[in-house]
């Protein structure tokens, strides 16, 4: 299993857990599979058709005989018998409806806040740096993440750190689903899985490593697939990372 799905997946399960309620009204059924890799599987009984989202994202349809498959994927969902799980490959992963909590109606906010959208957390101003505005995430008076953001000519730049891992957050337009890209900092790319939200942004997980070499990055460039690449030129990235990093580990209560 590719280490770096531990970091670009959580990301990408934070969008789809948060629409969970809204998906089920409409006959979706939604699992999350492999604990934190936070594998994502959707399936619509009622058309028979389905997704798999993880490093790359894939149709599923049911083979007859209880599963959801992909088989030029190595891909077998099985949602019944001894608890749903997921085959990819080789590997098998347990899974676990995402459901609505009894007395919710659907498209309520989930219960785990780390899994809202950023746009809709509550952010408090924490310090600024560079240029960057830091500002601790809050699902009411539960912490979340931090946040750094700065206004570039291609628009704002924002690199974020929650509960499950750092973030980079550029405008798109796009405002649902996933798509391939690519993220480049001072020539090294890397390939990456952007999670769109409503009001038009793109967000993609990041691991250790990138964020430890974007603290003396130049120039990140990202390009979503079928748009044109944009070029963010980096000033501060190294103070921006150190203050989100301060914001983080003090839960966003100023010094």
């Amino acid at each position: 299993m590719n280490t770096r799905l531990v970091k670009v997946l959580p990301a990408m399960v934070a969008l789809l857990v948060a629409a969970a309620g809204s998906a089920r009204a409409e006959g979706e059924l939604l699992y999350k599979c492999g604990g934190d890799l936070g594998l994502v599987v959707e399936t619509h009984p009622e058309n028979s058709s389905g997704n798999f989202h993880g490093t790359f994202s894939a149709p599923l349809v049911p083979d007859g005989k209880g599963a959801w498959v992909n088989p030029g994927r190595e891909l077998q969902f099985w949602p019944e018998g001894d608890g749903p799980k997921l085959f990819v490959g080789v590997e098998e992963f347990s899974c676990e409806p995402v459901t609505d909590e009894p007395g919710m109606n659907a498209g309520a906010e989930p219960t785990d806040p780390s899994l809202q959208p950023t746009a809709d957390l509550e952010m408090a101003p924490y310090g600024s740096t560079r240029g960057w505005e830091v500002v601790s995430l809050n699902a009411g008076s539960e912490f979340v993440g931090c946040a750094g953001s700065i206004s570039l000519p291609a628009g704002f730049l924002i690199l974020q750190k929650k509960t499950y891992g750092w973030e980079l957050r550029v405008p798109a337009e796009q405002t649902e689903g996933f798509e391939g890209g690519i993220i480049t900092l001072d020539g090294r790319r890397v390939d990456a899985q952007f999670g769109f939200t409503a009001e038009g942004a793109g967000e993609a997980g990041l691991d250790d490593r990138f964020v430890a070499a974007l603290r003396n990055g130049k120039l990140l460039t990202t390009q979503i697939k079928g748009a044109k690449p944009v070029k963010w030129p980096l000033t501060g990235s190294a103070a921006v990372v150190t203050k989100i990093e301060e914001c983080f580990s003090r839960k966003g209560l100023l010094p």
